[in-house]
């Protein structure tokens, strides 16, 4: 994952989700945090000391779907929602 790849981010505990952009990069292995914008959109605390969680949230990685760029968000939503698209016709053999 480099800065700029998109993600679909679930919270299976209040069945919300969100597209995300991985806005930077740390220890190999770690994924971090998500941004306080994140948390509000999976009706997680969005506080930047005490908030977010623990564990229990789902992440959908798309490995080199990004350039490395900032986007809007409402790009991100789009550009997430056609990456989840291909990713179901694919895991369940859909064709549209």
């Amino acid at each position: 994952m480099r800065p700029g790849d998109l993600a679909w981010v679930w919270n299976p505990a209040t069945q919300r989700s969100s597209a995300a952009i991985i806005g930077d990069v740390g220890p190999r292995r770690h994924l971090g945090e998500g941004s306080l914008e994140l948390a509000r959109r999976l009706d997680l605390p969005a506080n930047a000391r005490r908030g977010g969680a623990p564990r229990g949230i789902v992440y959908v990685l798309f490995p080199g779907s990004g350039d490395r760029r900032p986007k809007a968000a409402n790009v991100i939503d789009e550009q997430v929602t056609a990456l989840v698209r291909g990713l179901k016709r694919e895991c369940l053999n859909l064709e549209e």
